[in-house]
């Protein structure tokens, strides 16, 4: 399976984020890209995510990438902070959502 990541503003299509993840001992931020999630408006919510990161100098602390699908279409967009879902993200939430999964790395 293909995955996108979302590396220093650049999209870089590589095939293990996990190894990358381990290499640099970052915090997994992962956005569901499936149809579902997609029609649902997570399109929005990538360039708050990327703002965030960078306005809480996080880029060294956190791996954003995008999932082809997590399998819960029908709560999405779907959003992954380490191993918490979040689910029926949307514009208005993703601060808090942020702030809640991230706070220890502050």
């Amino acid at each position: 399976m293909l995955r996108v990541c979302f590396y220093h503003n650049k999209n870089i299509y590589i095939n293990c984020p996990e190894t990358i993840l381990i290499m640099f001992k970052k915090r997994k931020i992962t956005l569901c890209l499936g149809s579902s999630c997609f029609a649902r408006g997570n399109q929005e919510i990538i360039p708050l995510i990327k703002k965030y990161i960078s306005r809480k100098c996080l880029e060294d602390k956190v791996l954003f990438i995008g999932d082809h699908c997590m399998s819960n279409c029908s709560q999405g967009p779907n959003l992954c902070i380490g191993d918490k879902l979040f689910e029926k993200i949307d514009k208005d939430s993703i601060e808090k959502i942020l702030d809640e999964g991230l706070k220890d790395l502050d």
